[in-house]
């Protein structure tokens, strides 16, 4: 499965993020964390930095173990939780994602770049164009 493809839908409100990874097995949602865990290291996330609006705009509990680990830098682990665990995992690892992609947007990709989720609207349509052709 093309998880980058999905979770860069995902981000970018092309499709649903809850609803997608819920849809998935516990095996395939395991994946799809540590696919999300490496994005938004690549994004450049700043984890602690961005909690509460992480915490705000996912609703996630604040003493839930994925909220606890964000808060300690730690978000890497989440993948590594217990499977009940992962809703609320998934919901902060997309929204820490969200907000350094964004950032990385704004600053760093600003005069251009080479990443192909950042691309002219033909490209990214056509690398959609294919995402939906992947079965869950």
């Amino acid at each position: 499965m093309d998880y980058e493809l999905i979770l860069n839908e995902v981000a970018l409100e092309l499709r649903d993020g809850e609803s997608t990874f819920n849809a998935l097995s516990l095996e395939h949602q395991k994946e799809m964390l540590e696919t999300l865990k490496h994005l938004a290291i690549q994004a450049g996330s700043k984890q602690s930095l961005h909690l509460e609006e992480v915490l705000k705009n996912t609703g996630v509990p604040r003493r839930s173990t994925p909220a606890v680990l964000l808060s300690k830098n730690r978000a890497w682990k989440i993948p590594y939780l217990p499977e009940y665990e992962f809703s609320n995992g998934f919901l902060i690892l997309m929204e820490l994602f969200k907000i350094a992609d964004k950032e990385r947007r704004e600053k760093r990709c600003r005069g251009g770049c080479n990443h192909w989720w950042h691309g002219p609207r033909q490209e990214w349509e056509s690398a959609r164009e294919e995402a939906s052709r992947i079965r869950f």
